[in-house]
């Protein structure tokens, strides 16, 4: 007599599946999230220039993208200048107002950067500034 087997290798085949996917993820994906973490700095200017600087987390290890998010309210408009160790890399005019919303995303090989705010002279407000880089 012969017996069928055809649902026991599926039920094996499922079991090891499912343990790949638990490994892959253990292994590859849940590294990516738990060590990209945000820095966050709040920044209270009145008119003068503000420098920010970044540095990845010592557990990190190569960086290939950097993440900046800005949140907060100014009363004018004012220029970011985003740099790594070699100089200014990207520069952008931000408007200002009640409320302030930007996103920065893009590849980066560095493990600091360094965020100039600069402010019109009579300006005052308060950013929210979130950021991340994004390593394996």
């Amino acid at each position: 007599m012969r017996r069928n087997l055809t649902f026991p290798l599926f039920i094996a085949g499922l079991g090891v599946i499912i343990a790949l996917g638990i490994a892959a993820y253990r292994i590859y994906l849940a590294p990516v999230y738990t060590q990209n973490l945000d820095h966050i700095k709040i920044v209270h200017f009145d008119g003068h220039e503000e420098k920010l600087h970044f540095e990845k987390y010592a557990n990190q290890k190569e960086v290939y993208s950097l993440e900046l998010e800005i949140e907060g309210k100014t009363k004018s408009n004012f220029t970011l200048v985003i740099s790594n160790p070699d100089g200014p890399v990207h520069t952008a005019s931000i408007k200002g107002g009640k409320k302030v919303s930007f996103t920065y995303v893009n590849d980066w090989y560095q493990d600091e950067m360094e965020l100039k705010i600069v402010p019109d002279p009579k300006d005052k407000g308060k950013l929210e500034i979130h950021c991340r880089f994004i390593a394996f």
